[in-house]
């Protein structure tokens, strides 16, 4: 490797976004971490401009017209715009790749089995909820309650306090 920037084709990386990455020397390993474009808990990812800066905070995200961005989601994640589906430009198994070199377009929504969960530019006014999920609470007594979650099926569960 000459002495230029480490660089990895995006193919790869929407494949494998965790890798290991060794330092070799005369007799082995001189230097080992582990390195992670993005981390698995992550749904989308946000990057901004051609140089790439990650925008860290999606929540107070206000889109620049005209800048470029690209946004890797999870493959079940669902890309918006003015009430049409946005396709990606590349596909590892489990993320997408998405390029937006004009800026992103007016009305982009992320959402996952429908349930909206990022609109830049805009506050959520809502906590997003997915479709069939609750969350039932009940007395017992004055130190224990009963909670119910529901995704599909019941889950109870007793606190005691």
């Amino acid at each position: 490797m000459d002495e230029g920037p480490l660089r990895v084709r995006i193919s790869d990386a929407l494949q494998v976004p965790c890798r290991e990455v060794r330092v070799l020397g005369g007799g082995g390993t001189l230097y080992r971490e582990r390195f992670a474009f993005w981390t698995n808990e992550d749904d989308l990812i946000l990057f901004r401009g051609h140089a790439g800066a990650r925008v860290r905070d999606l929540a107070r995200f206000l889109p620049e017209a005209g800048c470029p961005y690209a946004v890797v989601a999870r493959s079940d994640v669902q890309l918006q715009a003015a009430s049409r589906r946005i396709d990606y430009s590349e596909r590892g198994d489990e993320w997408c790749l998405y390029r937006f070199w004009e800026g992103l377009p007016a009305g982009l929504t992320a959402s996952i089995e429908g349930s909206l969960f990022w609109n830049p530019g805009a506050s959520l006014t809502t906590s997003p909820v997915l479709q069939g999920a609750a969350l039932g609470v009940r007395e017992l007594s004055a130190t224990r309650l009963q909670l119910r979650e529901s995704l599909n099926k019941s889950v109870f569960h007793t606190v005691v306090g």
